[in-house]
Order: structure tokens, then C-alpha cells, then sequence
């Protein structure tokens, strides 16, 4: 599969963060990309930041899957510093761009490591100047959005599949991340005003929270036992703001939206659960 995208732009702009939009080029494409899809054998040779060089290699053994293809960087000297097999490998369009906030361009590149079953991207971060001495592989794929300021921010999507009725409808929160002082720091409260009010929603960014109506909320407080699939998705919706609130922390909020949705006699131990979900997976 592969994956291409034209200019556009991109910004996070929650609430009160908000600015005119700063274009972004994003050059991924076919030719930028190994995959099932690439003829065995196949080495393409692509420039990165500060004269290193990636190559991204297609296995020649037709048995072979979850480590179809390998990513190897390679510096100035030609001596191999970093490699990653997986289901598949490009390299991503904000590469050249100043991911980590050093004033430098770094690399960005991801490998598929899921064996084909779509999931577990590794996005690898290489800061290649004055020599490769920072290297970070976030631990989920994220939205890359610039701030009003123009630096990378990266937005993660998570899943409470233990919450949901079907992985498809599982409830979700965002955190939303930024590299400072060399380190990458969750600075999602700082954006907890738009990512809780904000419905819009826009192809470039992350899915927005939905919000039921006050009315739909009471509906679903008067239904006990096996409720229609409208009132299903009411509570899913809920129980994502009620995690969104819990990370923003706002336990109050989040508490009083279970009661509005969930019977009197199921809140208490609804709220207990969702609660649980979030420690458990956020830490708390």
C-alpha cells in the first residue's frame, strides 16, 4: 500500500491555541517506500539530513514476511549506524523538517513491525547532525501537527478496547506530545480546553471527541438492560469524554457525564470501571 500526500496544511488548534494554518510539505510517496509490492531484491537509496543516507531493502527471500523489507541508515563514511526489518518500511514526509525542536532537520522513519496485522508502526526519529547522538522510536503512530509557534507536536490516539462493546467501537482519548529540552514531554492539558469543546471535524488532524446532547444523555439514563445500538453509541461517546476529562483531569466532570448517561443504579460502579480503564492505561 502506499502512501502519498499532496502539500497541505497542518495545525493544531485547540481553543484558544490557534494561528493561521503553516504549510507542510509531505514527499512520501512510491518512490520513497518498500513493501509486499516492491519487487524482490529492490534497494532504493534515499538522502537524509546532514549527507547520511537510507536505504530501504527488499528481501530476496520470497518466504520471508514479517521482515520483508529493512531499513538501514547509512552516515557519511558509509558505516551502517541504525537498521530495522518489518512488514514494511518508508520514509516519512517530515523528514528534512525539525521534529525534535533543536533548530536541526531530522530524519523520520517508520517500520511497519506488525506482520501485516495493521498495527504497530515504529516511528524512528533521527537527529543526524552534527553526528547521529539522539534517537528516539515513539510507541505509538501519531499525528504530526505543527503548534501556532511552528513546532512539531505529536498527537496519540488511544484505545480502551476493555471499555467498548466491539474494538470498533472502543472509547478513545488523545495525548498530545512535544519534544523539550531534548526530551519528549506530554503536554496534553495545555491543549485540554480545545480537545474537549472542540467538534470540528478536519481532515488534517485527529479525530475530534463527540459530544451527545443533554437530551440523548437523559434517554440513555432511563435505559436499563440491553439498550438499542443508538443508546450504545450515546455511552461510548461519553465514556471518551469522561477519559478525556480524567486526563485533563477533570475527575468531577468526567464523573458527573457518567451519572447523566448511565441509570442511577449503574453509575457508581460505570464510573469505577472507566475509572480503572484510565489508572490502569494512563498511570493516573
Amino acid at each position: 500500500m502506499t502512501r502519498y500526500a499532496c502539500v497541505v496544511a497542518l495545525l493544531l488548534a485547540f481553543g484558544a491555541r490557534s494561528a493561521a494554518a503553516r504549510p507542510v510539505p509531505r514527499i512520501q510517496g512510491a518512490d520513497s517506500t518498500c513493501g509486499g509490492g516492491t519487487a524482490p531484491g529492490t534497494v532504493l537509496h534515499l538522502a537524509l539530513p546532514a549527507h547520511y543516507t537510507l536505504e530501504l531493502a527488499r528481501s530476496t527471500d520470497s518466504l520471508e514476511y514479517e521482515n520483508v523489507c529493512e531499513a538501514r541508515v547509512i552516515d557519511p563514511a558509509g558505516k551502517l549506524v541504525w537498521h530495522r526489518a518489518g512488514f514494511w518500511a518508508w520514509l516519512d514526509g517530515w523528514t528534512g523538517h525539525d521534529v525534535n525542536g533543536n533548530g536541526r532537520p531530522d530524519a523520520v522513519i517508520v517500520v511497519d513491525v506488525g506482520g501485516g496485522n495493521r498495527c504497530c508502526r515504529e516511528y524512528t526519529i533521527l537527529d543526524l547532525a552534527p553526528t547521529m547522538d539522539s534517537l528516539t522510536t515513539l510507541q505509538f503512530e501519531p499525528d504530526i501537527l505543527l503548534d501556532p509557534e511552528g513546532r512539531t507536536v505529536f498527537v496519540e490516539q488511544v484505545a480502551f478496547y476493555d471499555l467498548g462493546t466491539s474494538m470498533a467501537n472502543a472509547p478513545t482519548l488523545l495525548r498530545v506530545f512535544q519534544f523539550r529540552d531534548g526530551a519528549l514531554a506530554r503536554i496534553t492539558r495545555e491543549y485540554c480546553a480545545g480537545l474537549l469543546t472542540d467538534t470540528t471535524w478536519r481532515e488534517d488532524r485527529p479525530r475530534p471527541l463527540k459530544h451527545p446532547s443533554a437530551e440523548a444523555r437523559a434517554a440513555s439514563r432511563t435505559l436499563t438492560g440491553k439498550v438499542p445500538w443508538q443508546v450504545e453509541e450515546t455511552r461510548g461517546d461519553v465514556m471518551s469524554l469522561a477519559l478525556q476529562n480524567l486526563e485533563c483531569g477533570h475527575r468531577d466532570a468526567a464523573e458527573r457525564l457518567v451519572r447523566e448517561t448511565w441509570p442511577a443504579a449503574e453509575a457508581d460502579s460505570e464510573f469505577a470501571q472507566i475509572d480503572s480503564a484510565w489508572v490502569k492505561r494512563m498511570g493516573g
